[in-house]
């Protein structure tokens, strides 16, 4: 309201203000449409900082990569080496950590299990891979507070994904272990890195339990 019109319709601004806080204070609750167009305005617009300081940061860091690597050609560091495979993962490792990327830690979990079956890492290699990768996605908690939203809405909104990979470690005696995904196109990236030695299982709520999807290539 214009202040013109106001003092028209109030003796004062004062009497306007108290009229107005005692309009506020007794205001009723918003319905449940409101509060939760207002939750999906708000994961939307977090949604899109954490995607906008995710291009600063892959910009800024493809910058420097890309002065680096033009130091390398020009004899400047590392004398030219070729950089192994081991060196190349723990980068990119670094990389994913830095943007908390999980299709990315999981792409280069996947890389590393390749890695290790072509004899290119060792298995010390492979476990320090695995520790940046699946056991930060587990044990970092700056990671696990961003999955779960525990700034904003506490640790009780920890939904249950649609799907997940269910896998056999060769570095544990063949011990299961599951990941869980957002999509199937994650899980299939995910289950085709590890050979078919996996299957893929999708949640089903009506009985609120995993279901094999696409099951084993070969007896694991």
């Amino acid at each position: 309201m214009e202040k013109g019109a106001q003092m028209k319709a109030f003796e004062s601004e004062s009497k306007f203000d108290k009229a107005y806080e005692k309009f506020l204070a007794d205001l009723p609750q918003a319905g449940g449409v409101i509060r939760n167009r207002h939750a999906r305005m708000e994961d939307s617009f977090r949604s899109y900082l954490d995607a906008f300081e995710k291009w600063v940061f892959r910009h800024a860091y493809e910058a420097g990569y890309a002065a680096a690597l033009a130091g390398v050609a020009d004899g400047q560091g590392c004398q030219g080496r070729e950089e192994t495979a081991i060196e190349q993962l723990r980068r990119e490792a670094l990389y994913a950590q830095r943007s908390y990327s999980e299709e990315l830690l999981h792409k280069i979990y996947g890389g590393a299990v390749m890695a290790k079956k072509l004899g290119a890492i060792t298995e010390e290699e492979f476990m320090e891979i695995n520790e940046m990768t699946i056991r930060f996605m587990r044990n970092d908690q700056e990671y696990i507070r961003r999955k779960n939203g525990e700034s904003l809405h506490g640790a009780d909104e920890n939904p249950v994904k649609e799907y997940r990979v269910k896998f056999w470690r060769s570095d544990e005696d063949g011990r299961e272990d599951y990941i869980e995904f957002d999509r199937e196109e994650q899980a299939m990236i995910f289950y085709n890195s590890l050979d078919g030695k996996a299957e893929v299982q999708k949640y089903i709520g009506e009985r609120h339990e995993y279901e094999a999807v696409v099951y084993p290539e070969f007896e694991v």
